[in-house]
């Protein structure tokens, strides 16, 4: 959490609304959600299927993953994918097993990204944004 130093009489706090509250503009929460367990995930897939689904396969110890990690954040806050149709999920791969769900392929490097529309997966391997936008956007 930012602190911020006194400023006269008053606290840099005050000064400390999101920019997009001073633009008029209401502001809106990353996105991303975290799954702990391939059960959460698996009832997250069944709940969720009628939206575009992407994860984010990424380990804590990777460089990349943490490199892309606020691209991904950005990626969900865009309106162009908004809450009602998609959704973006980070799944450590030393948490959870994707592996042990029913159709979906290994995870052979991280980062990996599963994008998921009418139930059919693509997979993609490496931390390339303009592959994943076209991924999702397809």
């Amino acid at each position: 959490m930012l602190k911020f130093a006194s400023i006269g009489r008053k606290t840099a706090g005050a000064f400390a609304r999101p920019l997009a509250a001073l633009a008029g503009v209401p502001a809106r929460a990353f996105a991303v959600q975290s799954v702990a367990s391939a059960e959460s995930l698996s009832k997250i897939l069944k709940a969720e299927e009628s939206k575009t689904i992407v994860i984010d396969w990424y380990a804590d110890w990777c460089g990349p993953c943490r490199q892309f990690a606020p691209t991904f954040d950005k990626m969900s806050n865009d309106p162009a994918f908004p809450p009602t149709s998609h959704l973006f999920l980070k799944a450590n791969v030393e948490e959870v097993d994707a592996e042990s769900l029913p159709g979906f392929p290994a995870i052979n490097a991280v980062p990996t990204f599963h994008v998921i529309k009418a139930g059919k997966i693509k997979s993609l391997s490496g931390a390339n944004e303009a592959a994943l936008l076209s991924a999702i956007k397809a």
